[in-house]
């Protein structure tokens, strides 16, 4: 909810963009360098940006680390079955 009288506002149309259509940045009253070549415009824009890139995927493991997790973890459990067998059999 807005409140008071006098707001400084930031409208960015965008153009690609399967997101936003257009949006609005609010700024603080003491805000300051708000011109077209201003930090906040471009700071806007790269948040535009970021928004409207695709995410990335979190990655799948692949096969073959899977494979060599299991045969360690075959291995190390046959050692330690081993290792139990002959001490129960001293």
């Amino acid at each position: 909810m807005l409140k008071g009288y006098q707001r400084r506002l930031i409208m960015i149309r965008t153009k690609d963009s399967s997101v936003f259509e257009s949006a609005f940045f609010i700024l603080r009253a003491s805000s300051c360098n708000v011109g077209a070549n201003g930090d906040i415009v471009s700071e806007a824009n790269r948040i535009l940006e970021e928004s409207n890139s695709p995410r990335r995927k979190k990655s799948v493991p692949k096969l073959k680390y899977i494979l060599a997790a299991a045969g360690i973890g075959f291995i190390l459990g046959a050692a330690l079955l081993g290792g139990v067998w002959i001490a129960v059999a001293l």
